[in-house]
């Protein structure tokens, strides 16, 4: 394995590796915002019950619609920080994701032409062979005239 091979596999392990990072941290915020989602809906439905008329007899019972709606308004304000901090964190590991793949990138075109200059030089050394061996056998056969 050449330099360049060990190289590049590196960053493909490192593009691989934050790759992987990228797709949790985006589940992590599909699941949040599922979360998010049926809280809100939990809440609206909540509400409508609650002003269906006959529903609420006592001021107690309102006030206990009222602590709930406000701790269900709580938790999704809490998703809400975590949804910010999770999308601040998903653009943290895109950006290495995009510094890795760019690496890797660039790297591998660097191997590319690494490998057609070591075919140039190759090319020119049969040439210059071939070309050494042509005019030795001109001059043995100049010299056996």
């Amino acid at each position: 394995m050449n330099r360049w091979s060990q190289l590049v596999e590196h960053a493909e392990k490192q593009t691989g590796k934050s790759s992987r990072s990228l797709e949790s941290v985006r589940q992590k915020i599909a699941g949040v915002e599922a979360q998010r989602q049926q809280m809100q809906n939990y809440r609206q439905e909540y509400a409508a019950r609650a002003a269906t008329p006959g529903t609420v007899s006592t001021i107690q019972q309102l006030n206990v619609i009222r602590r709930f709606g406000d701790q269900v308004q709580l938790t999704v304000s809490e998703l809400d920080t975590q949804l910010d901090n999770l999308r601040a964190r998903y653009a943290q590991v895109r950006e290495k994701w995009r510094e890795h793949y760019s690496r890797e990138q660039a790297l591998k075109a660097l191997q590319k032409i690494d490998a057609q200059r070591q075919e140039q030089v190759a090319e020119r050394i049969r040439r210059r062979e071939e070309d050494e061996f042509s005019l030795q056998a001109r001059r043995r056969k100049d010299a056996g005239r």
